[in-house]
């Protein structure tokens, strides 16, 4: 069975391969398929076995996402680059980008070097063969239930615990999760960190084509409750939130969600980044994996359990 399994494996990559390498030829499933040289039914459901998503949804992933790096990244005409990649018209393509992005390809483009202070920033990186888009929110990009699908759960089995001027770790087991109510406090703090003036980016698993996609990552920093900025000199700005949701976690989101929130902490004005982190070891171990070091000032507003780690990061 494990021997099937790395075969099919295999087989994955090189539909991955193919596709992109057609990508911009409306790769079907029947040519795939002779490519491989299975019928197109079992590829069709090996692929969903594998990956969790059917062939054509993937298919329209990344022609979105190809289309949508040339629209941001390059010069051309938005009908030429649509065609490029499939879409029937130049409105087929703008309707796509529109519901994933919330701005049309023209007038991104036309307003480039003010779209970060109007729409908010978008980063595009491919993850495991998934899109997935890093947004800047703004108060608008807050609704219901936009938490539904995230999985906060995590179980720990070992904590760092102070000895001295040492930390040790301790065999301490305990899980976190999010019921509804929680998932609610967390968008009720996004928003008001957003009011506040701090700075709140989002991950999304790009959806299929005309979609949104899900929720799965959340960072926040500048924002309190009531949106102060504390520590000697006023120099460090609160990342109250950095979460990612299981299915997506050490598949590098946590770090390109840090590196969105570090490229506009400039607009905070301060010098460090100040999180009272669970003192669990797999966190701790990717703060400081990340550069973080143990906090030099105890800020106690910004403290949210008494075995948490108190850690700054230098901007």
């Amino acid at each position: 069975m494990k021997q099937q399994m790395n075969e099919w494996e295999k087989m994955i990559k090189i539909m991955v391969d193919w596709i992109e390498i057609h990508i911009g030829e409306n790769p079907s499933l029947l040519d795939m398929s002779k490519r491989i040289g299975y019928s197109p039914y079992y590829c069709s459901n090996q692929f969903r076995k594998m990956t969790g998503m059917t062939i054509r949804d993937y298919i329209s992933r990344r022609r979105l996402y190809h289309a949508s790096s040339e629209i941001i990244n390059g010069d051309g005409r938005i009908l030429d680059i649509a065609l490029k990649y499939g879409y029937q018209s130049h409105e087929a393509l703008t309707r796509a980008f529109a519901r994933i992005y919330g701005v049309t390809p023209s007038d991104y483009r036309k307003n480039q070097k003010n779209y970060s202070k109007s729409k908010g920033e978008i980063y595009m990186k491919t993850i495991h063969n998934a899109n997935i888009i890093i947004k800047r929110l703004q108060v608008s990009d807050i609704h219901q239930n936009m938490l539904a699908d995230f999985d906060r759960y995590q179980e720990v089995t070992q904590c760092y615990r102070k000895a001295g001027d040492k930390f040790e770790l301790k065999d301490i087991a305990y899980t976190r999760d999010w019921g509804p109510e929680k998932k609610q406090w967390a968008l009720n703090y996004a928003l008001q960190c957003i009011k506040q003036g701090g700075i709140v980016f989002f991950a999304y698993d790009e959806g299929q084509e005309g979609t949104e996609g899900k929720v799965v990552g959340i960072a926040s920093v500048g924002g309190s409750w009531d949106g102060t900025v504390l520590g000697k000199d006023s120099e460090y700005a609160n990342l109250g939130e950095l979460l990612i949701s299981r299915p997506y976690r050490r598949m590098g989101i946590g770090s390109a969600l840090f590196a969105a929130i570090c490229e506009n902490a400039s607009e905070l004005n301060v010098k460090k980044l100040y999180t009272s982190s669970q003192s669990a070891k797999e966190s701790i171990d990717f703060w400081l994996k990340l550069g973080w070091k143990e906090a030099q000032t105890f800020i106690r507003p910004f403290a949210d359990h008494k075995d948490d780690i108190q850690l700054e990061y230098e901007l």
